[in-house]
């Protein structure tokens, strides 16, 4: 994978990020019945976002630059591709679990979520913690690899 083909992963892996952090939120807010674990994963993919933006940035401010500190370190490069793709992943499946946490609860007449959607919101939380976890170690990731770039 070549600079501009990771810049431009960055670039869609930013809007990915941001659109889960989102979802967590909107579906904290609108049922009110999701545990710390939604707002951990909205805060570890916004943390995510926030790397990405400043690798993003550091391709825009220096994209010769960048891309030399890239090229000349061909461990770094591969490793670079490999979070790229790991969080690209993980940020794919965090996306799907949501939209099935929002399909599955549906308001009832009353506008409360249906007792079948707390029901699969219980079951899906060790999912979600698990989920949690793998978010985790991709900011991580990501971080050390910018201050990798950066260096």
């Amino acid at each position: 994978m070549d600079p501009l083909s990771i810049a431009t992963g960055v670039a869609s892996l930013v809007l990915s990020t941001t659109k889960v952090v989102k979802q967590c939120n909107d579906f904290r807010s609108k049922y009110k019945i999701a545990s710390i674990t939604l707002p951990a994963i909205a805060t570890e993919c916004h943390t995510i976002c926030i790397a990405l933006s400043q690798i993003e940035a550091l391709f825009d401010r220096d994209p010769n630059g960048t891309s030399a500190r890239l090229n000349s370190k061909a461990h770094l490069r591969l490793v670079f591709e490999n979070a790229l793709t790991g969080c690209a992943i993980v940020v794919s499946i965090i996306d799907d679990e949501l939209e099935k946490l929002m399909k599955s609860a549906q308001d009832d007449v009353s506008g409360q979520p249906s007792r079948m959607a707390r029901v699969k919101y219980v079951w899906n939380e060790d999912t979600m913690k698990e989920l949690l976890q793998q978010a985790r170690g991709q900011q991580t990731a990501i971080q050390t690899l910018l201050a990798a770039l950066q260096s």
